[in-house]
């Protein structure tokens, strides 16, 4: 079975807005998009509500998203997709930052080179390291989130 992980924030994690609960798995957009893909697929749901690209944040800590990127990986290994959701919390005014900003930072441009030394992933643990040396200066294929499950991914 091929592996998709959609690692984001609370929009991933299905916060429901009034009272800190969850939409039901098949409500939230990881559901629906293992409805759509089939059964030769399994989604897995890594979403933290308040999680930023790489911002640290003394009220809500462990919110940053390129610190836990890394271990996320490793522990869902091998992965098919990656689907990364991040960006909305970064807007927040403690940061001080514009949407140009989050958008240029060298945080975005580390996460995605984190995602290219995990990216592909189908070998078995003990070729991971000459697996992940091989696809550093792999391309990583951007999907708008309207166009997945149109034909596949």
């Amino acid at each position: 079975m091929k592996q998709i992980l959609c690692y984001g924030d609370s929009n991933t994690w299905g916060y429901w807005g009034n009272d800190w609960t969850r939409f039901p798995f098949e409500e939230r957009w990881p559901g629906r998009l293992e409805l759509l893909m089939g059964k030769e697929y399994r989604v897995i749901e890594e979403g933290l509500c308040s999680r930023t690209i790489a911002m640290e944040d003394s009220v809500q800590p462990h919110r940053n998203g390129l610190r836990y990127l890394k271990p996320c990986l490793m522990s869902q290994f091998p992965l098919e997709y990656l689907i990364v959701m991040l960006g909305t919390n970064d807007t927040k005014r403690r940061y001080g930052l514009s949407a140009q900003e989050i958008g240029l930072a060298k945080a975005l441009d580390s996460l995605v080179d984190e995602v290219k030394v995990y990216k592909l992933v189908s070998a078995d643990m003990e070729n991971s390291i000459e697996a992940i040396e091989g696809c550093r200066n792999s391309k990583i294929q951007y999907i708008p989130a309207n166009k997945i499950g149109a034909n596949g991914m």
